[in-house]
């Protein structure tokens, strides 16, 4: 079997656009949830969270963290909002604010536990005989995408603290748009720029690190 290329045996990064994917729900939520406009925004956000997390589950990816937690989280908030009338003005008022702590909540959590959100996708550009094979690249992988998850916990952390900012000063622009959009831009960076940079360190400090994944490819790999 020819040896792997850098490509095929490195740990990969997560695509900032396929995590993008799943925060759509959320953003609907943050930015169009008010008066008149809860209920159609919250239903769209219900619909799109449980059809991407049926998805996963067709496609036997497994449960999709993003979406599970927002199928529950908004098709709670419908089914309060219309059981208790009296409950639905505190909802609206602070939906967005909800959506973001349990976005927080999700990350900070899942790396504690060592499933970060982001390793749903960084599966999925692994190599699976690195993966199934080689302990320390499969605890690699995990290290890279708790460090991301991290970071997107930490941007969700700011953002969720700007709408409270945001109600003691009332500086929309500021704790609304520039803050949470310049925190949104550093975490796409960070997800784009840390994995090539930590290859790239590997490669240049740790060479005995890509020769042992060519072993395990050899060993393990379907045969030429």
């Amino acid at each position: 079997m020819a040896a792997q290329t850098d490509d095929q045996i490195k740990v990969r990064g997560v695509s900032p656009l396929s995590i993008f994917y799943s925060f759509i729900p959320y953003i609907l939520m943050s930015l169009f949830a008010g008066e008149g406009t809860f209920l159609l925004v919250t239903g769209i956000s219900f619909a799109m969270s449980a059809a991407w997390m049926i998805y996963g589950l067709v496609q036997k990816r497994g449960l999709h963290q993003l979406s599970t937690v927002g199928t529950v989280l908004f098709g709670l908030m419908l089914i309060v909002t219309l059981v208790d009338p009296n409950l639905e003005v505190w909802i609206i008022n602070w939906s967005g604010t909800i959506a973001e702590i349990a976005l927080v909540l999700t990350a900070f959590i899942g790396v504690l536990v060592k499933r970060p959100f982001t390793l749903y996708y960084a599966r999925f550009s692994t190599d699976p005989v690195q993966w199934d094979h080689n302990p320390e690249y499969r605890a690699a992988v995990i290290r890279v995408s708790q460090i991301i998850t991290g970071v997107w916990g930490l941007s969700f952390l700011v953002t969720a603290l700007c709408d409270f900012a945001d109600d003691a000063t009332n500086n929309g622009l500021v704790f609304n748009w520039i803050i949470p959009l310049a925190v949104l831009f550093g975490a796409v960076k960070f997800t784009m720029w840390y994995p090539n940079y930590l290859h790239q360190k590997v490669q240049r400090d740790h060479p005995e690190v890509e020769e042992q994944h060519r072993k395990i490819a050899e060993q393990y790999g379907p045969k030429s």
